[in-house]
């Protein structure tokens, strides 16, 4: 939802313009032989972007000038390219969605068509905090069905939960938000989907997630974004929400993000403390693979948040399966992990299986850098990382009470990784084909900006030459 230029119309075609007291948008039919049309906005009316919307056809381009816009939008039409001037800003600020009188939605921007393109626009505002209304307020949803859309370029802020209720009962599991969701049954896929370079940030988004892929999501690509001081998970692909055990093999698994890429995002300050739905708990991934199958992790920096990257599934008898995790920074994440392998309960979650984590830098002060939990296959393989367990930390975990002990990583191929702490005395097996390092100090940004420059010293640089990320400076 972004700027429009007005074009030049040759004399045989007139302009078309749309006006209440003053004008609200205006249509500009292009040269003859082309049918799509340019649609300018302006904040001049009541819920000028809808109008413009509902005169939309395929292949129009709808340009939204500067300025703040109360409206909640829906994006029915496929083949429409919105494009949002800077500044341009979508918001129900002060607006309550339990008054029912006011007729709200609880979505900002509604997508349920294909070939949609939607850039710069700038979301905020929309809150609320009954815990009994069952009301997900949303940024940006993909609905079931809508192939082949790109979100660009947007921002989704301080909105979700306005309020939690300190008396709250997590088992209700009434308190969900989402910055950006795209949802997908198994009878109704969403394919090729786009989201790049968004930032979203200040989100208190309860049991769920900020931005979040979930279903039947094929082919997906989430690149690029800035995600930043929310109260739960910062990118979440999810698989196994919409079956049940019973249901059909091929449909359940189709119930799962699958064949995405995540790379390129920097995710910080990500943590379930002051979240009321976890009681205190702080367990919120900066990234997480529940359930998803084929999808490849690179090139990520996350800091500070609960855990790094984290690769599972919270269903029993289901996999996470074939998840790529490479070339990623991972800085104190301090809370559990800065890398989680397989689910933490035996009696409820499932396996990490066909599950690759090659070349990450992982430095944690607390906890651990990496910890394996419901995981014990051959082909997961742990490699040529480099983890740094200052402090406090302790580089290797395995969370030997949810499941019994697995036999000091029996099952993962755990290899050629670097370590600055020997730990052959408590895991002999996992350290036999490991090596460790002389580690002396670390650079790291802070936490409240965008940088992700690391400097790592060591005793003998060359000796870890092709271990860690390329992100990570060696000196």
């Amino acid at each position: 939802m972004k700027k429009r230029n007005s074009l030049v119309i040759p004399c045989i075609f007139s302009a078309l313009l749309f006006t209440a007291a003053t004008s609200v948008f205006s249509l500009n039919i292009k040269a003859e032989g082309q049918s799509s049309n340019v649609i300018e906005v302006n904040n001049d009316e009541e819920k000028a972007i809808s109008k413009a919307l509902e005169s939309a056809q395929s292949g129009d381009t709808i340009i939204i000038h500067a300025g703040e816009y109360k409206d909640q939008i829906r994006i029915t039409t496929s083949d429409l390219t919105i494009k949002a001037d800077e500044g341009a800003v979508l918001t129900e600020e002060g607006m309550d969605l339990e008054d029912k009188s006011l007729n709200l939605s609880d979505t900002m921007v509604y997508i349920e068509a294909d070939d949609v393109s939607i850039s710069g626009l700038e979301i905020t505002g929309l809150k609320h905090s009954n815990k009994k209304s069952g009301i997900v307020p949303k940024g940006i949803y993909v609905a079931p069905g809508s192939d082949n859309v790109s979100i660009v370029n947007c921002t989704v802020h301080d909105m979700g939960i306005g309020k939690y209720d300190s008396k709250f009962n997590k088992d209700t599991d009434r308190y969900n938000a989402h910055g950006i969701l795209a949802e997908a049954t198994p009878d109704n896929p969403i394919t090729n989907l786009k989201i790049k370079k968004c930032t979203l940030y200040n989100l208190k988004v309860g049991n769920s997630e900020t931005l979040v892929v979930n279903g039947n999501v094929d082919n997906f690509e989430i690149s690029g974004n800035y995600i930043y001081n929310c109260d739960n998970i910062g990118i979440d692909a999810i698989g196994f929400e919409q079956t049940k055990k019973e249901d059909p093999a091929e449909t359940v698994e189709l119930d799962r993000a699958r064949n995405g890429r995540i790379y390129e995002n920097i995710v910080k300050n990500i943590s379930s403390k002051g979240n009321v739905t976890y009681e205190g708990d702080k367990c919120a991934a900066g990234i997480y693979v529940d359930g998803g199958r084929g999808i490849r992790v690179f090139d990520n920096y996350v800091s500070n948040c609960d855990i790094g990257i984290e690769v599972a599934t919270e269903h029993k008898d289901r996999t996470v399966t074939g998840i790529i995790v490479t070339n990623n920074t991972l800085i104190k994440n301090d809370a559990l992990a800065g890398i989680v392998i397989g689910g933490s309960d035996i009696d409820e979650n499932g396996f990490a299986e066909s599950c690759v984590f090659m070349n990450n830098t992982v430095y944690n002060t607390e906890n651990s850098c990496v910890a394996i939990q419901l995981a014990k296959d051959p082909d997961n393989v742990i490699k040529n990382n480099l983890f740094i367990a200052d402090r406090d930390a302790e580089v290797y975990y395995e969370d030997e009470e949810s499941y019994g002990k697995l036999g000091e990583g029996v099952g993962n191929s755990i290899v050629d990784n670097m370590f600055n702490q020997d730990i052959s005395e408590d895991y002999p097996k996992v350290m036999k084909e490991n090596k460790t390092f002389k580690f002396k100090n670390i650079s790291v940004p802070s936490k409240d900006t965008k940088d992700t420059n690391v400097v790592v010293t060591v005793k003998s640089p060359e000796a870890i030459k092709g271990y860690g990320s390329t992100g990570t400076q060696i000196k």
